[in-house]
């Protein structure tokens, strides 16, 4: 092989290296590409696998694996976090490659004690963004949730 290669004019040399260097980039970045559509589906099939072993009712895995197929961070005037702040915590935690258990976790601590608030969904973004795990995540919702106890009870004028 090295004969071949010494026996082209220096000059054609570089231009030979240059094709096979951007061969060989071009087969990395498909390998690359291929292997995340791999991983993809893979965490796909494990979230709709996590899902229907614990019962969840059919709209809500829709709602899950829509929210799931959103890319990027351009489509995050997609789904709004007012109209349905579960779709828009799947969609910050997929984007961040989240497997299907972990969201799982982090939906059941949100939801635990009564509708999402917008400062949960903050929380989970912000945490999310820096890779904190699930469990993590998790805690934190928890603790803040055991700091504000139970709702209290309108004060009665009288």
């Amino acid at each position: 092989m090295y004969q071949w290669f010494t026996a082209i004019e220096e000059g054609d040399r570089l231009v030979v290296f240059i094709v096979a260097a951007g061969l060989v980039a071009l087969v990395a970045m498909f390998v690359a590409y291929m292997w995340r559509r791999v991983r993809e589906s893979a965490d796909r099939a494990g979230l709709i696998r996590n899902m229907l072993e614990r019962g969840l009712a059919t709209e809500e895995i829709t709602r899950v694996l829509l929210a799931a197929q959103m890319h990027g961070p351009e489509d995050d005037e997609e789904v709004d976090a007012e109209d349905d702040p579960e779709a828009y915590i799947v969609k910050c935690l997929t984007d961040r490659w989240y497997d299907g258990k972990d969201v799982e976790r982090v939906l059941e601590a949100a939801r635990a004690g009564g509708p999402i608030d917008p400062t949960t969904i903050r929380i989970i973004k912000s945490m999310s963004a820096n890779w904190a795990g699930a469990k993590a995540i998790a805690k934190v919702l928890e603790t803040r949730r055991q700091k504000a106890g139970p709702p209290s009870e309108p004060a009665v004028a009288g």
